[in-house]
């Protein structure tokens, strides 16, 4: 596949080596991904925010055999207050997870990357997250 772009939601990270970071990404077109983000760990790298979870990004990626590599990052929502907030970080993790865990990699479902950005959105803005969270799960389905 060579290089390529995607607009995709980073809904999990780990830590791989010393300085790099394993996000995994979830778009329309390619599905749930793994990539590698070479030296994001360190400070002043300019991967170190946009490959932080909840993330809304567009990605230029370059295609490995088991993993792809983040070449450039640009951040179009960080979803600031999810962050700041345990409640609201605890359901937008618990969100992800869902994604995670109910798909399976490379295998893209139309409108999911919109129900999860839309409901991450609603979730930072929200006065109960858990009708969030309900709403979420049931569209999910």
């Amino acid at each position: 596949m060579g290089l390529f772009k995607a607009e995709a939601i980073v809904i999990k990270t780990r830590d791989f080596g010393e300085a790099d970071r394993i996000i995994t990404y979830y778009n329309d077109q390619h599905g749930k991904r793994e990539a590698v983000a070479k030296g994001a760990r360190r400070p002043r790298s300019r991967l170190v925010g946009a490959t932080q979870i909840f993330n809304h990004v567009n990605l230029l990626l370059f295609s490995g055999k088991n993993l792809d590599t983040v070449s450039q990052a640009e951040i179009q929502n960080s979803f600031r207050p999810l962050r700041e907030d345990l409640t609201l970080m605890a359901y937008a993790a618990y969100l992800c997870e869902l994604v995670d865990s109910a798909v399976e990699p490379d295998d893209p479902h139309p409108g999911l990357t919109d129900l999860l950005l839309s409901s991450l959105i609603r979730l930072a803005t929200a006065a109960d997250p858990r009708v969030i969270q309900i709403a979420f799960e049931a569209r999910l389905l």
